[in-house]
């Protein structure tokens, strides 16, 4: 939710109201004996959440504010997969912070100049795939520590999100097969502990 063109005030008014609003809709619930809804905001460009640096703001005034973690918006806004060699300095403490406030994972990889690829199984994509693998594991370790379910969702979306043939308009993949097979290679890998070994 927001606006990345916000200034950080009203940024941070925005989500303390969001979580006001959670914690009502909680006791609310809570006092029906309904089931409880969570709000949970998404890493996403055009939106508050747009940067790195946005969300370390947002998160250092409300470290509890729950996130759903799609890190192929930065990816593509940032043009790189914060491999460079300053990214050192602050990529693995920013991803813990997020991996600790996150509650769902959009489970897509994207690039440095597209918000998703085409088929992230394709050996073309293999480094980027590792790299999203890498950064989910460090999620999900965090998820389970702090006894939390894991949510995941292979998010992949037709065009213009799928990559398409020029004049035609034709996807370059099977939108179907590539969320049920990157859903399918996620649940395989943390059934196999992959996100133990953090």
């Amino acid at each position: 939710g927001g606006c990345d063109w916000w200034p950080i005030e009203t940024t941070l008014e925005f989500f303390g109201a969001a979580l006001e609003l959670e914690d009502e809709l909680r006791k609310s619930s809570a006092k029906e004996g309904t089931a409880r809804p969570f709000i949970s905001h998404e890493t996403h460009r055009m939106r508050s959440l747009a940067t790195p640096a946005s969300t370390q703001s947002v998160l250092a005034a409300y470290p509890g504010l729950p996130l759903t973690a799609d890190l192929s918006h930065w990816v593509v806004g940032a043009e790189r997969t914060f491999d460079f060699p300053s990214d050192a300095a602050w990529w693995p403490s920013l991803l813990a912070l997020v991996a600790n406030a996150t509650v769902l994972t959009h489970a897509r990889v994207g690039a440095p100049r597209e918000i998703q690829v085409a088929d992230p199984r394709a050996p073309e994509h293999r480094q980027l795939l590792e790299a999203y693998e890498a950064w989910w594991d460090v999620i999900w370790a965090a998820q389970r520590k702090r006894g939390a379910p894991l949510l995941i969702e292979a998010e992949y979306g037709p065009a213009p999100y799928m990559p398409v043939l020029p004049y035609t308009n034709q996807p370059v993949a099977h939108l179907e097969f590539v969320v049920e097979s990157i859903g399918r290679r996620q649940v395989t890998r943390v059934a196999n502990g992959a996100c133990e070994l953090v």
